[in-house]
């Protein structure tokens, strides 16, 4: 069962979640999810002792700055040494950001643009989510005689076809004349200038003006909602646990109290099925996640705890304390017979701390049923320190990984993941071959079962780069490389750490979503990596249905299959192909998106 792993360093900008870009900005936090739980600061006048090992370094590094050839500026060496320091420990949720290259932690959800999402659809920006309050939601709209009328506020399901600058004298941009990669920067502007963008709306040609502005990204987004004497069932989409009140931004909690206030419980009304959709949801504060929970738990002692293996030391988490002075805050369990949620491999951190808050607590656990994939496995908490705070410099910081977050019941999710009750359509899935999804995600504890056995074996030898002739012998090969005795038995230690292992290799290897990733044409059929034509022949096989010898075949029998909509191509996968072919793939997620809305409904 040994896996060869091709991996896809090259394949452009494959590794974005979905098709979704946010307009106004993406939070990118070190990997996929993170868990935010406090701020610390160093006290630089605490006694100390210095190692023999640091005074020698110390002594080095005065030394370097004094007999360099070329004067260096201090401030950059220091910042060299602490993202050398946050690099060395192998933890890609441990980082520094320094203010002189203008880094930031992106935490702030109040941003300055247009305030909607979009999908790359046909070579067009499908509209997918439009932000309340921003300035997106009060475009003007025009007439023929450039006057404004009375319709406001574009929508979900808009398609942007191109959009012209007002503050300049410009032509309009077309977008799909230009690659998906230069949108960002035509779209995104200053504060109070005007954009004037047109779109399709049922077939209909709109132009409307929009300032830009700043606003609050939303965090929780009504999606359906079913109410019949019969049934009575909504879907709700978190889209992150970022939000800092204390910034006078907004969190999931509050969000989620206004709309079960104005809108889906204001008449106290019983709700048989509560839809709550968390795919793609990163995470961010630990407190927001504790928030989340109280409005389905009410009011607990500890909303779970944080971990410090160094100390087996637990220590209660107690964030939602400011949730109870929410306007309209209560306890709303007594109104849902039922939740349902929904996660997939890039729900992450927060996000599964409140699915396994769900699960744990004794007011929700019998209520609770999963749908997705196995989530994406960080129930970490970090932290921070400011080197240059005494400076005034709060941007530059270290973010470091400073314990573990687990449940009320004390179970963790850290380099495991949530596997959910109802697994969806292996179709779709970045792993598509339910035996490798096994592979790459299972948590082994046993080897009683041959197939476990055989995924052991594999796991380590893909690890190790060798073959053994049985798992005894892989085991024991494995013990000798981490230091633990060979004897060839799969004890809890050698299972935990083999676990472990295996899904920090994971996420530096694992599967592109062929339906999610898009590879950019050009004219210049040459310029494609290897790993780039493997994928888009994987991807155009998918909508075709067929299996083609190589890259250039499956291109061309692609333009050929789709000539009408197509027309005449000069060059086997240029722009035009590469947003049709994307197109076709975002019909398929789409549906699949849909089908897994339907499961989750039922």
């Amino acid at each position: 069962m040994k896996k060869k792993i091709v991996k896809e360093e090259n394949v452009s900008t494959v590794r974005k979640r979905g098709i979704i870009g946010i307009v106004a900005a993406s939070i990118i936090m070190g990997g996929a999810g993170f868990g935010i739980g406090y701020k610390v600061s160093y006290d630089n006048n605490s006694k100390s002792t210095l190692s023999k090992e640091m005074q020698t370094f110390l002594n080095y590094y005065n030394y370097f700055k004094k007999n360099y050839y070329q004067d260096q500026d201090e401030r950059t060496l220091i910042d060299g040494l602490y993202y050398g320091l946050t690099n060395s420990v192998g933890d890609p949720y441990t980082f520094y950001v320094s203010s002189k290259n203008n880094e930031s932690q992106g935490l702030q959800t109040t941003q300055v643009g247009v305030g909607f999402e979009r999908a790359l659809y046909y070579g067009n920006a499908l509209i997918t989510a439009v932000m309340k309050n921003s300035p997106a939601s009060k475009a003007k709209f025009l007439d023929s005689n450039n006057e404004f009328t009375s319709e406001v506020g574009l929508q979900e399901g808009d398609i942007i076809t191109k959009i012209k600058e007002l503050d300049v004298v410009s032509d309009y941009y077309v977008l799909k004349e230009h690659p998906y990669s230069e949108w960002s920067s035509h779209i995104q502007g200053e504060r109070g200038s005007e954009l004037e963008i047109v779109i399709e709306r049922n077939g209909e040609e709109k132009r409307c003006v929009v300032v830009r502005d700043q606003f609050d990204s939303d965090k929780v987004r009504l999606i359906k909602k079913n109410y019949s004497d019969a049934r009575k069932e909504a879907v709700v989409k978190i889209t992150s646990f970022l939000g800092n009140s204390r910034a006078n931004e907004s969190t999931p909690a509050g969000e989620l109290i206004d709309l079960f206030c104005q809108d889906l419980l204001k008449n106290n009304e019983m709700i048989d099925n509560l839809v709550i959709d968390l795919r793609g949801n990163g995470g961010g504060y630990v407190s927001n996640c504790s928030e989340l929970l109280s409005l389905f738990v009410g009011k607990q002692k500890e909303y779970g705890y944080y971990y410090y293996p160094k100390e087996n030391k637990y220590t209660p988490v107690d964030g939602a304390a400011s949730i109870f002075s929410y306007t309209g805050w209560r306890n709303f369990n007594d109104n849902i017979r039922h939740y349902t949620l929904i996660i997939d491999e890039n729900s992450a951190s927060a996000t599964e701390s409140f699915v396994l808050g769900m699960r744990d607590f004794d007011e929700t656990k019998n209520k609770v049923s999963i749908v997705g994939e196995i989530s994406y496995g960080k129930g970490i908490a970090q932290s921070f320190m400011y080197p240059y705070g005494d400076e005034y410099d709060y941007v530059s910081s270290i973010r470091y990984t400073s314990a573990q977050v687990v449940s009320v019941k004390k179970n963790s999710i850290n380099r495991r993941g949530i596997v959910p009750d109802v697994m969806v359509d292996s179709a779709y899935r970045s792993i598509e071959d339910d035996s490798d999804y096994d592979y790459y995600r299972k948590e082994v504890t046993s080897i009683e079962d041959p197939k476990d056995a055989a995924i052991v074996q594999s796991r380590i030898e893909t690890l190790l780069g060798k073959t053994f002739k049985d798992v005894s012998a892989s085991i024991s090969a494995y013990q000798a490389s981490v230091g633990l005795e060979e004897d060839g038995k799969f004890t809890r230690e050698v299972s935990y750490k083999l676990n472990d292992d295996f899904y920090l290799y994971y996420c530096n290897n694992r599967p592109i979503n062929k339906y999610a990733a898009y590879i950019q044409g050009n004219d210049d059929i040459d310029s494609f990596s290897s790993a780039q034509r493997k994928f888009v022949k994987k991807q155009i096989e998918a909508v075709t249905g067929e299996n083609y010898a190589n890259f250039y075949s499956a291109c061309i029998d692609f333009q050929t299959k789709y000539a009408s909509e197509l027309g005449d191509q000069d060059a086997a996968y240029n722009l035009e192909t590469s947003y049709y072919l994307f197109g076709k793939l975002a019909d398929i997620k789409f549906e699949h998106e849909n089908k897994v809305l339907e499961e989750a409904m039922k």
